[in-house]
């Protein structure tokens, strides 16, 4: 080698290759991507078109929802909410209406003449008449009582307290619970 002194130390070869690469330029060097850029640009314009179409839809349909709420009668819907409310408090009523008229005619039938009822309330669910009577005496409503419950019908008699009026006539609550099933079986025969 040449120049070679004790101290001096050569790293590198004094001769340097060039290394040349060749490469070919190809169509496909610039289609894939101008490919690749082409379909961002189309699912891009795709979505864009996609979105304002939606837009234009929920516009419409909210100009819709304004016609209709402009062309409501509120007034009448009130009714209507008011009406549903009552027939679906009637209704159940309308249903049970042979059975409450067969049990409020047999009630009719087992009370005596020596009683007065004031006022009358019917529970459905219960099947149960519950009534604000006024008799002379307490020997007549314990006649009362023995009416009732001679009839297989009536389940209950529950009276309540029981006070003079300033009339000296008694004045009591009662309760009368009777046998829907036996009750519509006496109808029918």
């Amino acid at each position: 080698m040449p120049n070679q002194e004790p101290g001096n130390i050569q790293l590198l070869p004094a001769t340097r290759k060039e290394v040349k690469i060749k490469r070919r330029r190809s169509f496909k060097d610039f289609i894939i991507p101008a490919g690749a850029i082409g379909i961002v640009l189309a699912i891009y314009g795709g979505l864009f078109y996609y979105k304002n179409t939606l837009m234009n839809q929920l516009t419409n349909i909210d100009q819709e929802i304004l016609v209709v709420e402009r062309s409501r009668d509120k007034e009448l819907e009130k009714e209507i909410l008011s009406l549903e409310k009552q027939l679906s408090i009637v209704g159940p009523m309308l249903n049970n209406h042979i059975f409450w008229s067969k049990g409020l005619e047999k009630i009719e039938s087992l009370i005596k003449p020596q009683i007065e009822i004031e006022t009358l309330s019917i529970d459905t669910v219960k099947s149960e008449v519950s009534v604000s009577i006024n008799a002379l005496n307490y020997l007549i409503i314990a006649k009362q009582i023995a009416a009732l419950f001679s009839d297989d019908v009536i389940t209950a008699v529950s009276l309540g307290e029981m006070r003079l009026d300033q009339n000296g006539r008694i004045t009591s609550s009662m309760r009368i619970g009777f046998d829907g099933d036996k009750l519509l079986k006496q109808r029918v025969e």
